[in-house]
Order: structure tokens, then C-alpha cells, then sequence
């Protein structure tokens, strides 16, 4: 499932333009962060609020993550899903359940059912889990605010890079 949030493209440059390349992608990091922690937040609650008797683990994997698009020196997005490679989540499911684990099976382990509780699955033996949609949710409830945040704050990311900028050539 994707869900994109359009930002004016002309208007991030303009502020780009004050930045030497080489720090263009940092502020840009920084700020799509930013912007999609209500987001996080949200997705973490519906999670919480949906699944009240399990271990909390599906919440406690949601997080973002910056990607690089390989399409320019600037192509960044950032990736808002329950990360499959968190084992402080999956330990936490293991506990909940009263399960063992040794160091070494906890290694790369993550959550791996997140897109199971979000549309729904069919067992072999024909039952069915009706599904329950924790992202789409949170995603229709914050989707309007995510683009003027990112703006706002790479204002201030772009501000604060150029402060660096000075007061390392004042040296």
C-alpha cells in the first residue's frame, strides 16, 4: 500500500539552492521526519487502541525510515511501516506469549504479521480474520497536515545548516 503527499517542488528547491550539494539530502531527511511523526504517532495509537490484548509489538515496530530513490543527488522518501527487522519489538512478542529466546534467534527478528491485521487473512482451514486497518486509518487522518509540516520544518532545518555553514567559514 502506498500513499504519497505532494509538497511544491519549486518551492523546496528555492530553499535547496541556498545549501551546498553536498548538504542538500540532511535537511531534507530531517524534515520528512519530522513531518510524518504524526503519523507515527497515529499509527502507534490505532495499533494500541485496536489490539488491546496482545503484546503491544505491532505498535512498538511502527517507525520511518529514510530512503534513498536512486533518482538524483536529491531523491529522498521516507518509508512509515511497522519495520520487519526490529527485534526489540519481536522480543517483546516473544515475552507476551511466554516464549524463550536466546540471543542468537533474536538476531534480525521482526514483526511480520502488520499487512495480515491490516487487510485480513484466510486460514487453510477456511476460517477468516476480518481486517483491521490501523494504517489507512491513520494515514486518512493525518495525511493534510504532513506537507505543511515538512515545509515548515525544512525551513528551519535548511536555517539551521546554513548557521553551521557560517560559523564554520568564521573560523
Amino acid at each position: 500500500m502506498k500513499f504519497d503527499a505532494q509538497v511544491d517542488i519549486s518551492e523546496v528547491n528555492r530553499m535547496l539552492r541556498q545549501l551546498p550539494a553536498s548538504v542538500q539530502k540532511k535537511p531534507l531527511n530531517a524534515a520528512l521526519r519530522f513531518a510524518v511523526r504524526p503519523l507515527v504517532k497515529a499509527m502507534r495509537n490505532n495499533a494500541l487502541s485496536m489490539f488491546p490484548d496482545s503484546s503491544g509489538s505491532l505498535a512498538k515496530a511502527v517507525g520511518a525510515r529514510s530512503i534513498n530513490l536512486g533518482l538524483g543527488p536529491n531523491s529522498v522518501a521516507i518509508n512509515v511501516r511497522p519495520q520487519r527487522t526490529n527485534t526489540r519489538a519481536w522480543l517483546m512478542y516473544m515475552g507476551h506469549y511466554g516464549k524463550a529466546v536466546t540471543r542468537a534467534a533474536a538476531q534480525n527478528r521482526g514483526i511480520n504479521h502488520a499487512h495480515l491485521m491490516e487487510f485480513g487473512f484466510t486460514l487453510r482451514n477456511k476460517r477468516q480474520y476480518a481486517a483491521k486497518p490501523f494504517i489507512r486509518n491513520a494515514w486518512t487522518a493525518t495525511k493534510a497536515q504532513i506537507p505543511e509540516r515538512f515545509r515548515r520544518n525544512l525551513k528551519v532545518q535548511v536555517d539551521k545548516e546554513l548557521k553551521k555553514i557560517r560559523a564554520a567559514n568564521k573560523r
